[in-house]
């Protein structure tokens, strides 16, 4: 062999050495930057999480409605990273994904149930009250009846003593009630 020949091929050789490493450092680049998009998208899954638990702690604790919409921009933001992510993932990776799209609508779908339970709850409660403040009315109405009865009673000769006790006791209890 000519040493023409041996030159050619010893650049021939290192120029595909040169390609295969190129090749390779490209595809280890990819994977590498494939599995900092994923662990940025976890981060952002981990960020969004938190903020629309803080959502709902806001809402229990101030009853404002706008926490309730926070949390589900926080589940609609959710959503669609995981969609995004399902789709660059495959394998247990893409059944994780599954897992953590179900596991947050079923915590959203209980927090929709929480707020219903929470609207229910102050309604009954402001029912409660109102009838109460009623009750109370009418049992005032009826001690103010038995006083203005039993005056009327006190000052009469002609009235049974048995009468005025019956009164007596009327106006104790409706007094205790009020």
């Amino acid at each position: 062999m000519s040493l023409s020949v041996k030159l050619f091929g010893g650049f021939a050789a290192v120029v595909l050495l040169t390609a295969a490493c190129i090749g390779i450092g490209k595809l280890s680049i990819s994977q590498v930057e494939s599995a900092a998009t994923i662990v940025d998208d976890a981060g952002y899954l981990q960020t969004q999480l938190l903020e629309s638990r803080r959502s709902e702690k806001d809402f229990m604790l101030r009853g404002d409605t706008k926490y309730v919409e926070r949390v589900h921009e926080k589940g609609a933001a959710l959503d669609q990273r995981l969609a995004d992510l399902d789709g660059r993932v495959s394998g247990a990776d893409r059944d994780l994904v599954g897992k953590i799209g179900q596991a947050g609508q079923a915590y959203r779908d209980g927090f929709d149930h929480w707020v219903s339970l929470h609207a229910e709850q102050t309604a009954t409660g402001k029912t409660m009250v109102d009838q109460a403040r009623l009750m109370i009315a009418e049992a005032e109405a009826i001690r103010d009846y038995a006083e203005a009865n039993l005056e009327q009673l006190v000052g009469r000769d002609d009235v049974d003593p048995a009468l005025i006790e019956d009164n007596l006791a009327f106006e104790r209890a409706a007094r205790e009630f009020v």
